[in-house]
This record gives structure tokens, C-alpha cells and sequence, in this order.
């Protein structure tokens, strides 16, 4: 009797020791698995602040190219006209640069609070009135859209509503996040909207781009111009020809790389889409995916960083 009992207690405390033992095997591979979404969803997020970082960089490039432009224009214009005293205007004007800027801060506060319901807090020390974005994107129409992005770019009313519609959902997800405490939900509601501001942002970078271009070359042509218009002058001065040549030819290099720039700031955008439509996978067994687009999108967005940081550094 004493040995039948030994022997069930035996089994008893073998099948509890068993059913322990795959408990806790659920529970560390729920664990990792929640410690490697929060991994990718944290580089994730911190890619998408480094992309709106760079964007930022963006609007600083443009605005100086287009001032040493402008500043071609009034020297080309002093003999027949006269020092023009006027301000130099801004390629951007404030009220659009500041819906720019807006929309890149709702995106930071997107990613940094997405990450933050994953348990990474620190992401969300941005210096940032979450409130005031949250309102300020809230009320963008499609008039702001249209003024701030394609007051020169011919765009359908059709796009326009759905890239204001992007805006805003932005704005109330950043007001509303402290109630959504499910990443995956987050992810699947805000899919479609984050797929249109990535549009939004791909067609800004080829319009920019675009400026950017098109102020170099006036530039390049204003040099060019000036040598042939005073060949006597400068054929006396070897020296003085030899200097504006070799800056026309820096201006020649700088605008190849400024091309290849915006060309690859639009390809970080269109990477940023897709990996945030695959972003749902991260709570899925099968990870090949999002992992290889979130390894791609961190390594554009920080080379890109790299390079606007190459620019402070060569002044």
C-alpha cells in the first residue's frame, strides 16, 4: 500500500514537475518573443526619428542653397538695377516650414510612443509638447497641404485629402496614446496613414530635390556667365579664372551629391512604408522579413545622418 502510494505521489509530483517545467518554457519564449518585438520595434522607431531628424537637415540644405542662388541674382541684377536692400526671401515660407516641421514632430512622437508601449522609455525624452502637436496636426486641411507641399506641384484634391487625413490621424494618435496600451492594435490602425505620410514625404523630397537642383544650376550659369562677360578681365587674371572655374566645378560635385541625396532620401521614406506595413510581423514567429527591412531602413536613415553631419564638419 505504502509503495503504490509512493509511486502515485511520484507520478503526481513528475507530472506537475513536467507541467511546470512547460510553463515556464511558454513563459520564456512568450518573453523573448516580447523582448525581440520591443528590439525591432524600438530600432524601428528609433530609424523613423533619425529619418525625421534628417528631413529637418533637408529643409536647412534646400534653404541655403537657395539663398546663395538668390544671392547670384541681385549681384547679376547691381549694374542695371542697384543693390537691391530688400530682405532675401526664404524658399519655405515660416507658416510652411512650420507645418513641415509639425508633421515630422507628430511622426518622432508616433514612433517614440509606440516604442514606449513595448517598455522603451528611451525613446520618449523628446523635448516635445505632445498636446500642442497633437492640436496643431489635428487642424491641417487640405489647404495647408496644398500651401505647405505643392503650392508650385500640381496634385489631385483626391491626394490632398487623404495626405490631410494622414496628418490628422497623426494628431489625435499622439494625443490619444496613453489609452492604447496595444502596440500590434497601434500598428494595424495607424498602417494606412503612416503609409500616406510616407508619400506625402517621398513627393516632398522629389520637389525639393528639384529645387535644389535647379538653384545650382542658375548658380553654376551665373558664374559661367560672369567669365564670358568680362573675358578680358579675367584672360589678364589666370589666377582669378583658375579660382571661379574650380568653384564652378565644387558647385558640379555638390549637385551630383545633393541628387543623390534627395534620391536617397526618398528611397529611406519608401523603405520607412514598408517596413512599418510588415511591422506587425515582429509578434509573429516568422521575423525574416521585418528584420531584413528594419536592418535596411536603420542603416539608410543613419547614413544619411552621417553625411549631413559630414557637411557641418566641412565648413
Amino acid at each position: 500500500m505504502a509503495q503504490k502510494l509512493a509511486s502515485r505521489l511520484g507520478l503526481f509530483f513528475h507530472g506537475r514537475l513536467v507541467f511546470c517545467a512547460l510553463l515556464a518554457l511558454c513563459v520564456v519564449a512568450a518573453t523573448g518573443c516580447v523582448t525581440d518585438a520591443s528590439k525591432q520595434i524600438g530600432a524601428f522607431s528609433q530609424a523613423a526619428i533619425t529619418t525625421a531628424d534628417n528631413t529637418t537637415e533637408a529643409f536647412d540644405l534646400v534653404e541655403k542653397v537657395h539663398y546663395r542662388c538668390e544671392v547670384s541674382n541681385r549681384i547679376r541684377a547691381y549694374n542695371t538695377n542697384g543693390f537691391d536692400n530688400s530682405p532675401i526671401p526664404a524658399y519655405m515660407t515660416p507658416t510652411n516650414l512650420e507645418v513641415r516641421l509639425e508633421v515630422l514632430n507628430g511622426l518622432k512622437l508616433y514612433a517614440a510612443n509606440l516604442s514606449s508601449l513595448l517598455g522603451n522609455s528611451a525613446l520618449t525624452n523628446l523635448d516635445l509638447a505632445t498636446t500642442h502637436f497633437g492640436q496643431a496636426l489635428i487642424s491641417v486641411d487640405t489647404s495647408l497641404v496644398k500651401d505647405a507641399y505643392f503650392k508650385k506641384e500640381p496634385v489631385s484634391e483626391a491626394d490632398l485629402r487623404i495626405f490631410a487625413a494622414a496628418v490628422n490621424a497623426i494628431g489625435h494618435w499622439v494625443i490619444e496614446h496613453e489609452q492604447n496600451k496595444d502596440a500590434q492594435k497601434a500598428i494595424a490602425e495607424m498602417q494606412p496613414h503612416v503609409t500616406n505620410l510616407c508619400r506625402l514625404f517621398h513627393k516632398d523630397f522629389e520637389i525639393l530635390g528639384k529645387q535644389v537642383q535647379n538653384d545650382l544650376n542658375d548658380t553654376i550659369q551665373y558664374k559661367d556667365d560672369t567669365i564670358l562677360k568680362n573675358w578680358s578681365y579675367f584672360a589678364a587674371s589666370p589666377g582669378e579664372k583658375r579660382a571661379e572655374i574650380e568653384e564652378m566645378c565644387g558647385l558640379v560635385r555638390e549637385r551630383q551629391d545633393d541628387l543623390e541625396l534627395f534620391n536617397s532620401m526618398q528611397s529611406v521614406v519608401d523603405t520607412m512604408q514598408k517596413a512599418h506595413e510588415a511591422l506587425g510581423q515582429v509578434f509573429s514567429d516568422d521575423k525574416a522579413n521585418i528584420n531584413s527591412l528594419i536592418t535596411e531602413f536603420s542603416a539608410e536613415a543613419k547614413r544619411i545622418s552621417k553625411y549631413y553631419s559630414s557637411l557641418k564638419t566641412s565648413k
